[in-house]
């Protein structure tokens, strides 16, 4: 192979890569444009992100008052529901007392039926009248023992929502603490 041979292979060489250079820049400025574009939606996008993070949190700074509000309320309520609560356990103990009395009357009953020969008939039916509702009251005793368990479990629940109450309003009484459109 002779030096002219080799200048034109050299030239077409050289005019090949000038054509594979030319088409590596093309595709490097699409690239580039794509990738621009990419970037201005993701800036974009990220705008509208931010901007529905500052509304969601303008709405939620406007509310909060209310949240706090509404929350005080529910705590008045629970104290006043509690309040209540202690009441009807204690009138229930006071009933549970008085039912407990109750065998020790009808005992003394039986003691003066057998005393007295001149009522004796009397007495009998006192007597049967008695044990009746000694067995009725033993039900109702029974009965309010099941409902002073019930109110109990009724009194741990309110307490416990409570103390849940008291807990899940903690954050937002200390948000509404920082809120700068009180």
């Amino acid at each position: 192979m002779d030096q002219i041979e080799r200048d034109r292979l050299i030239g077409e060489s050289l005019a090949r890569f000038e054509r594979i250079m030319a088409i590596r820049t093309e595709l490097n400025l699409g690239v580039a444009q794509r990738v621009s574009f990419l970037m201005r939606s993701s800036f974009i996008g990220f705008g509208l992100v931010v901007g529905a993070f500052f509304f969601m949190i303008v709405v939620m700074s406007t509310q909060m008052n209310q949240v706090t509000t509404l929350i005080t309320t529910m705590n008045t309520h629970f104290s006043s529901m509690n309040d209540d609560m202690d009441y009807m356990l204690s009138a229930m103990a006071e009933m549970d007392r008085h039912v407990d009395n109750l065998p020790r009357i009808v005992n003394h009953m039986d003691g003066m039926y057998h005393d007295m020969d001149t009522i004796a008939l009397h007495m009998s039916q006192i007597h049967a009248d008695m044990v009746a509702m000694n067995e009725d009251m033993g039900q109702l005793s029974g009965n309010v023992t099941d409902m002073r368990h019930s109110f109990r479990g009724v009194d741990s629940t309110v307490q416990m929502m409570r103390q849940n109450v008291q807990h899940m309003s903690a954050p937002m009484r200390m948000f509404n603490f920082f809120n700068p459109m009180r």
